[in-house]
């Protein structure tokens, strides 16, 4: 559980229950998945997971931020391990399937916590440190094995090369609203790998 999204006391009481965590989250992700993101509430997630307001209270301070914690756990599903296969490869896999997650039923909810971060300073920490930094994280590492393994030169600049990769996503499905077949995926992968080659 990423310590940004968690409300954690000053060590006294009952130690926090994993699994109440968990089942919180689970409910909120099937909830999300199966009805209108503004429809899901605190109160509808409690009464799913079994657990009382309170209960999450103490571990979220709102529903925005129980959704970067599911919209973090869905995306590491997606991560594929860079093992075995070429940079390119990896990329590749790694973009389809960001876009299913931006593109299915976690796209609403992924609009409305973007819009929320513009106003909610500290929503905005949270999505940064607990999701986008998080990410950025995981592909700068992968991009340092590319590095090592000689498929990418040393000297690239490594947050450009995702600024353009997952900025082209975020624009085109969530704000006009254009799709992302395989093909432009790929066309827009071979552009990044000319780059860093």
């Amino acid at each position: 559980m990423s310590k940004a999204l968690l409300k954690r006391g000053s060590g006294a009481g009952r130690p926090r229950s994993q699994a109440l965590d968990e089942a919180i989250i689970e409910a909120a992700t099937q909830l999300i998945e199966c009805m209108p993101y503004g429809e899901v509430t605190i109160e509808s997630i409690a009464l799913k997971a079994g657990v009382s307001k309170a209960t999450i209270y103490r571990r979220w301070p709102n529903k925005s931020a129980i959704t970067v914690e599911v919209l973090l756990r869905q995306s590491l599903q997606m991560q594929i391990p860079f093992e075995a296969v070429s940079y390119r490869e990896h990329l590749v896999t790694g973009m389809q399937g960001l876009r299913e997650i931006l593109s299915g039923v976690f796209a609403e909810a992924i609009v409305a916590v973007i819009a929320e971060t513009q106003n909610n300073e500290v929503l905005r920490k949270i999505f940064y440190q607990a999701f986008i930094s998080r990410m950025q994280a995981i592909g700068e590492a992968d991009l340092e094995k590319a590095i090592q393994l000689g498929e990418a030169r040393g000297d690239i600049t490594k947050g450009m090369i995702f600024d353009q990769l997952f900025g082209t996503f975020y624009y085109r499905l969530l704000v006009v609203h254009k799709s992302i077949d395989d093909d432009y995926i790929e066309r827009m992968v071979d552009s990044v790998i000319r780059q860093i080659s």
